[in-house]
């Protein structure tokens, strides 16, 4: 019996231990999503396809397939710098390095 007592002291060892760790990640992840968010520049449509240098017709296929991200904000689509920075850098392929 005394090995049955034993086993259930180690198994609520263990319990705490991971009710401890998921309370410090659900600590962790509270303070991620109560910390103020930079604020972000936002282009319209227009504003951002002359950023890209495409089409407006471009810019819209893009946000279509799912290759730019955007924000719907007071009903129009508006795109932060952040996001158009990350789809550039994404498409991004460097030179070919010099034979010479």
């Amino acid at each position: 019996m005394w090995n049955t007592d034993k086993k259930t002291k180690e198994d609520l060892d263990r319990l705490k231990q991971r009710l401890d760790s998921m309370e410090r990640s659900f600590k962790e992840l509270q303070a991620k999503l109560l910390a103020p968010r930079p604020k972000q520049k936002f282009l319209t449509t227009e504003e951002a396809a002359d950023y890209l240098e495409v089409s407006r017709n471009t810019l819209y296929r893009y946000m279509r397939e799912g290759l730019v991200a955007y924000h719907h904000i007071g009903g129009k689509r508006k795109l932060a710098l952040d996001d158009l920075e990350e789809f550039i850098n994404r498409n991004h392929s460097g030179a070919l390095p010099s034979i010479l």
